[in-house]
């Protein structure tokens, strides 16, 4: 039974990746992060977000017994489907058996994010971080709750802001080619670098270098691209 299981998971997850208008979440050697929601303007914050989602890093799923990494497997299929309850109750079934496995706690935060719960997913990234502070996808994606917790009502939090940044500058140091990490440092600094409707030139600068260095790693990312060409546009009409 676990065997079949095992495997229509597997045929669901070939399935899924195969869409070519799925933004998967990335768990590959590339850190792809298409951070599950990770804030863009122009993205519905509860189905999808602009960058990738980071991946986590530690990868001790295999540290764990059959039963629990079976249902790790299926919560994740059912992330990558945006079923977010679902993968919730799935991978407390797995924290039942395992409450140090990183990646369970990890994809929990993300779904967690998925379901606007930002203060409850902090508490997962943390937990996978005071077992690996060097993960730089739980710091990232703890960055982008943060992103999120900040802003409110066109309101920013520039405290929150400020921390989100130096988590990400944290993410980057451990790994620079994090995506993720550079997009959403960026769009931070795009919207620390508007005040009273004047921008401030240098913020818009590095964020347009940030949005760069993720191009060269993944040239194809269109939401970078309209985001560095949003910040290009804005910075020509204050000439």
């Amino acid at each position: 039974m676990v065997t079949m299981l095992f495997i229509a998971l597997e045929f669901v997850d070939d399935a899924v990746s195969s869409l070519p208008s799925f933004q998967e979440i990335n768990r590959t050697a590339s850190n792809e992060t298409g951070i599950q929601e990770i804030n863009s303007t122009s993205t519905n914050e509860t189905s999808t977000r602009a960058t990738p989602i980071t991946k986590n890093e530690t990868g001790n799923v295999n540290d764990t017994t059959d039963e629990a990494r079976n249902l790790y497997n299926e919560g994740h299929a059912f992330l990558k489907l945006k079923q977010s309850n679902v993968a919730i109750v799935l991978f407390d079934k797995a924290l039942a058996i395992n409450p140090n496995n990183t990646d369970v706690l990890f994809d929990k935060g993300v779904a967690l994010g998925q379901l606007k719960k930002f203060n409850e997913a902090i508490v997962l990234f943390d937990k996978a971080l005071a077992i690996n502070p060097n993960n730089s996808g739980a710091l990232s994606e703890k960055g982008h709750a943060l992103l999120k917790l900040g802003e409110t009502n066109n309101t920013i939090d520039v405290q929150k802001f400020n921390e989100a940044i130096g988590l990400f500058d944290k993410a980057l140091a451990i790994n620079p080619n994090n995506t993720g990490a550079l997009t959403e440092k960026g769009r931070a600094l795009l919207k620390l670098g508007v005040t009273n409707n004047a921008i401030d030139v240098q913020k818009f600068n590095e964020a347009i270098g940030l949005f760069d260095k993720a191009l060269a790693i993944n040239p194809n990312n269109t939401d970078v691209l309209n985001e560095k060409q949003r910040a290009l546009d804005a910075l020509n009409k204050q000439k």
